[in-house]
């Protein structure tokens, strides 16, 4: 085998190599964390308010994990609220619930194991709380 041959399979092997790494860069998925993250990082004065009023409370919030669903029992009486499981491996899994009661539990049937991070935002009608919890639904 001479130089040409040697250097020509080598532009053709590196060609072959560099289309592979783009088409592999392009086909990825990738999405935002959220859609509004700059009016989120405006409001999180607001957001940090909030939590202080959960630190402060006497109780904490019980969240316990049966077969099937995920059971949580709020510190205060909810007069509305909501709660968003996010999941960080992928966006496209993320759901919305709302909550109205003191006492709810979250069918977990439909979603995907692994981990979540699950949002609450709830109101006694005095004060507005909001927390983080991860769980790990097996």
């Amino acid at each position: 085998m001479n130089w040409g041959k040697g250097i020509a399979i080598f532009i053709f092997m590196f060609v072959v190599f560099m289309s592979t790494l783009v088409y592999m860069s392009v086909s990825e998925d990738f999405y935002l964390v959220s859609d509004t993250y700059y009016s989120d990082g405006l409001n999180y004065d607001q957001v940090q308010e909030k939590i202080i009023n959960v630190k402060s409370l006497e109780n904490k919030i019980d969240i316990s994990q049966s077969k099937d669903k995920i059971n949580v029992n709020m510190p205060t009486e909810v007069k509305g609220g909501m709660v968003h499981f996010f999941r960080p491996s992928n966006g496209t899994l993320d759901f919305n619930i709302a909550i109205s009661s003191k006492e709810f539990y979250v069918n977990k049937t439909k979603m995907k194991v692994g981990k979540w991070i699950m949002k609450l935002s709830w109101t006694d009608g005095i004060k507005e709380y909001y927390i983080e919890e991860g769980i790990s639904v097996l």
